[in-house]
């Protein structure tokens, strides 16, 4: 099947490292000093646990580095024309401590150009999301502010909550997404996930988001898949990793097939290609293989993603 232009909301940028970029760093003079047969070990992961132990614990403290994070970025847009990938936003986790403020939006900025010219060169628009790992009210008010430099300088589009399910209620922080959302950021919380329905109605209570992350939970309570229905959210499903974190027990399982039976607001997105061994070309073979998906669905995934987009952010 030809598919059409695809456009990818869902991705994290410390979960692009495979070992054909690995090799590339390291030709560069980039080497993060990751042993190329642990990470081909670690990609594809086998499960979560695996995906924590091998891939998690062995990368994420390596490419944490602003230098090896935009050579990551650079090397995963150049692959995005071979995906017929035309948009796509990257969330960028990890950059938002030291102490120096200005230093920290000196380093987006870096990113951000390294960006441009690789996107240019792609033909790819590419946006950046701040992605946080929400562990409590006061750590998360430190980080607004960093976000919000961020923002200031034109450098983001939205903040992602991220991190693994069950985290810590919204509700303290409910004036900081304010803050961010009048500053124009679009918000993002990843929910319902590993967690069960409450983690998705906290988000929506608190957060006030326009996109819900995984959302595998929305499915499993009616009156809360009517109330995304009648908001319209946003829900950016990842089958593969939802297959493989035991978020869903099997793919015939995921609840794609009631998204699209429903003609609700979804798209489909890698979430972390390298470790879950995914691209944007494979979960569309995979959804035309199992779901049946037709071309007609594809361009719904692509033209939901597009509306839902923070492009113009």
């Amino acid at each position: 099947m030809v598919f059409t232009e695809k456009a990818e909301l869902h991705c994290h940028i410390d979960g692009l490292l495979d070992p054909p970029m690995l090799a590339e760093l390291v030709t560069a003079g980039l080497d993060p000093g990751i042993s190329a047969t642990a990470l081909r070990a670690a990609c594809p992961a086998k499960s979560l646990k695996d995906w924590i132990e091998s891939y998690c614990a062995v990368v994420n403290p390596a490419v944490m580095r602003p230098e090896i994070l935009s050579a990551l970025l650079v090397s995963h847009i150049r692959r995005l024309p071979a995906q017929g990938v035309g948009y796509t936003e990257i969330m960028v986790s990890g950059m938002l401590a030291g102490e120096d403020e200005g230093a920290v939006v000196d380093i987006f900025r870096k990113l951000r150009t390294a960006v441009s010219e690789a996107a240019t060169g792609a033909k790819v628009r590419v946006e950046l999301l701040v992605a946080v790992n929400y562990r409590s009210a006061e750590r998360f008010s430190h980080q607004v502010q960093r976000i919000l430099a961020i923002r200031k300088a034109g450098l983001i589009k939205g903040v992602a909550i991220a991190g693994q399910e069950p985290r810590p209620a919204l509700a303290a922080s409910t004036d900081e997404f304010s803050r961010m959302r009048d500053a124009g950021l679009g918000i993002e919380v990843h929910a319902g996930e590993w967690a069960g329905p409450e983690s998705v109605r906290d988000a929506l209570r608190h957060a006030n988001p326009d996109r819900i992350g995984h959302g595998i939970a929305i499915f499993t309570d009616e009156a809360l898949l009517e109330e995304v229905r009648r908001r319209d959210i946003h829900i950016e499903m990842c089958p593969t990793s939802n297959v493989l974190t035991g978020a869903v027990k099997s793919m015939e399982a995921h609840p794609i097939r009631r998204a699209r039976e429903l003609g609700m607001n979804f798209s489909v997105s890698t979430d972390d290609p390298a470790p879950f061994g995914c691209s944007m070309n494979s979960e569309y073979e995979l959804l035309a293989h199992v779901f049946g998906f037709t071309g007609a669905d594809f361009e719904n995934l692509r033209r939901n993603a597009l509306r839902s987009s923070f492009a113009d952010r």
